[in-house]
């Protein structure tokens, strides 16, 4: 048989191993033992878990990890906070050129080809489609969060060319309009300038067609004052192989074009237009905005190193 453990005192550490001796011990002592194992008071709850058990043990209570101040992270500004995360997730910011190119990367390859042989189109809700794609960024992809509104002074903050830029918002809207052209839509213009004039096979329903849809692509960009690519273009820029006496023809017929769609429009076309744009950036930005803060609270609470790192963040 096993021998049971001695009554041992949790305060001064007394052993015996007689049950009447510890009861001696621990109430008929005038005066409290001493505290030299461990300072605690000798409750009755201390004295009957020793004298029914022969021990007390001092319960520990499990330590857990202090919950993380979310605040921290909402009132950090949102530039740090994707910088914190990309560089946590060992990942690269993209400039804002550079994700409008690769979203349409498939597309612009097929008009750089003159692949649409088929006719291809972008009405007006294409373009709007086009933009609110260009600030979204999908699921926790926050190496494309490089455009935001930012609510309190009213700007665009975007990131493009390795570094962040701030715009008012009449300069921010023109400004994405003419990335998204620089870097997407003059495929388009280029791919219905060679549709309009140097396809021997197209049929007048589609030149025609082209013809429309190019004054409606020049329309939307009036809206935003911004010019299309053939402004100050040389024909062979535009349309390699296109042949004519003025070798700025197609820049001064574009440009007509363009001029006259914008005499087309009302104060309240170009109010409404860029009322819409200037939502979908709100929309989406708030929307990135709650996904990242959700991501970092998320991982602050489970990872104390990228905890660690935010505090330091903070404290600078």
């Amino acid at each position: 048989m096993s021998q049971k453990p001695l009554y041992e005192c949790i305060r001064c550490g007394y052993k015996t191993a007689h049950k009447s001796s510890m009861r001696n011990h621990l109430y008929k002592n005038k005066k409290p033992c001493p505290a030299v194992k461990n300072k605690l008071d000798l409750t009755d709850e201390i004295k009957e878990e020793i004298m029914n058990n022969r021990i007390y043990e001092i319960k520990v209570e499990p330590k857990h990890s202090p919950v993380f101040n979310q605040n921290l992270v909402i009132d950090m500004e949102n530039i740090e906070k994707i910088r914190t995360i990309l560089e946590h997730n060992g990942k690269n910011l993209l400039g804002y050129g550079e994700k409008v190119e690769q979203k349409h990367a498939t597309r612009i390859q097929r008009l750089q080809d003159d692949q649409y042989r088929f006719r291809f189109e972008l009405a007006t809700d294409n373009f709007l489609e086009i933009i609110d794609e260009s600030v979204q960024i999908g699921g926790n992809n926050y190496e494309h969060m490089n455009l935001l509104f930012n609510e309190e002074l009213n700007k665009i903050h975007m990131y493009h060319d390795d570094e962040w830029e701030s715009y008012l918002m009449e300069a921010g809207i023109k400004r994405i309009i003419t990335i998204i052209r620089d870097y997407y839509l003059e495929n388009y213009e280029k791919f219905m300038l060679r549709r309009i004039h140097i396809d021997k096979n197209i049929s007048f329903y589609d030149l025609n067609s082209y013809k429309l849809q190019l004054n409606n692509y020049y329309k939307f960009l009036a809206h935003f004052e911004v010019y299309p690519t053939s402004y100050h273009q040389e024909n062979n820029d535009l349309v390699p192989g296109y042949i004519h006496d003025n070798k700025y023809y197609l820049h001064e017929h574009c440009l007509m074009l363009y001029n006259d769609m914008k005499k087309e429009l009302t104060k309240s076309d170009i109010n409404k237009m860029k009322k819409q744009v200037i939502d979908i950036i709100k929309k989406n930005t708030q929307v990135n905005v709650k996904s990242l803060n959700k991501n970092i609270i998320g991982l602050a609470n489970i990872d104390s190193d990228f905890r660690e790192n935010l505090l330091k963040v903070n404290l600078l």
